[in-house]
């Protein structure tokens, strides 16, 4: 029984490790994504400047793409963050209690 119970807490680390791994990974992505929002604006914005000049509905088209593309990619990259971060809290809840199980029972 010592010995599953020293396996789990090795997988619950590692899978731990992991998460905080891809919690970073997500987190730099979303500086990068907000990092050139800036530019994706002026390119919304040149783009509409020049559908005021000339009538192209690909172009309209196009820059509609890149603002969805944006926002749901940037919706995305928060969903996934905001899950890392729950399991993350969650799981830190969980030990906490348990470590202070263990001290009550000694």
């Amino acid at each position: 029984m010592q010995i599953l119970e020293y396996d789990i807490i090795i997988i619950l680390k590692a899978s731990i490790s992991l998460i905080c791994s891809s919690s970073l990974s997500v987190k730099g992505l979303r500086g990068r994504l907000t990092e050139h929002q800036h530019k994706l604006y002026q390119v919304l914005d040149e783009g509409k400047h020049l559908l005021q000049s000339v009538c192209c509905p690909a172009l309209e088209n196009q820059l509609a793409l890149l603002g969805e593309h944006w926002l749901n990619n940037t919706s995305k990259v928060n969903t996934e963050l905001q899950r890392l971060e729950a399991i993350l809290k969650h799981w830190t809840r969980s030990e906490t209690c348990q470590n202070l199980n263990c001290l009550g029972s000694k």
